[in-house]
Order: C-alpha cells, then structure tokens, then sequence
C-alpha cells in the first residue's frame, strides 16, 4: 500500500470514530431529555396532590382546641407535606412567591382582578394555586389574582 492509501483509509477511521461519537452524544442528550421531560410530567401531577394536602394543613391549622386525635391528624399531613417537600428539592423543583409582585405573564396565570386601594394596578393581590420551577425552567404557572384599578363609587 501506498503512503496515501494508508492516510486516506486512516482518515475514514478516524471520520466513522467521529461520527459514532457523535451519535452516542446526540443520544445521551436525548435519553436526558426523555428522563427530565417524564420527571417534570410525573412531578406536575404530584403537585396537585401536594396542594390538596396544603389545603388539609391550613384547614386544620384554626382548630386550637382540637382533640388529641385532630392534633395527630395535623401532625400527620404535616409530616407527608415535609417530605413533599424533600422530594420536590430533590428533584430540584422550587416554588415562587408571587404575593405582592409584579404580575409576570411568563410565570403567572391571571385568573381574576380585583379592584384595589392598597395595591397598585398589576401587582399580584392573592395567589390562588402556587406556581413551580425546575431547573430554572417553568413546570407550573401560579394563578394568581392582579389587583385593579379601584373603582369608581357614586
């Protein structure tokens, strides 16, 4: 074989070597792709769960003079919204505070306005459903309602 030969079959070698790395890549990515998208899936239906069980806690939280079993009740969806909690930090999954901002569309949802004196036009008046992120990205908006223009009595 020639020089040439020997350089021309080395640098297909070398081309297919990179070539294959590439695809092992793409699919890596992709594979990452599908695990976050099916962990942000099943993490968004485990968020209603989660606000059923907050509703629970602040439900429960008036009742002062409850009964010991009230009280173990309480203690009980307590201790399953902790570790809701733990899970969503591992799956790195952070809600937002929204009351008495700024109403952001790209994170919030407006489900109603309310005429205010206290706030100004466009400032967040009550977070109705918490909203969530996952690695810097939207999992879930906040509904929210924006507080309005005071109206006008006669």
């Amino acid at each position: 074989m020639e020089q040439e030969d020997i350089a021309e079959e080395r640098n297909a070698k070398l081309r297919a070597l990179a070539s294959l790395e590439n695809l092992r890549r793409q699919k890596q990515i992709e594979i990452e792709s599908a695990r976050d998208l099916g962990e942000a899936t099943v993490a968004g239906a485990f968020l209603e769960i989660l606000d059923d069980v907050e509703r629970a806690v602040d439900a429960m939280k008036p009742t002062r003079k409850g009964s010991k079993e009230e009280a173990a009740i309480l203690a009980g969806f307590q201790h399953v919204f902790a570790k809701f909690g733990q899970v969503l930090e591992r799956l790195e999954i952070q809600g937002f505070e929204t009351e008495g901002q700024r109403f952001q569309a790209e994170l919030m949802d407006a489900i109603a306005a309310s005429p205010s004196n206290q706030l100004a036009p466009g400032t967040v008046a009550t977070e109705v459903r918490r909203g969530y992120t996952r690695r810097g990205k939207l999992l879930r908006p906040a509904q929210v309602v924006v507080a309005a223009e005071p109206r006008d009595e006669d």
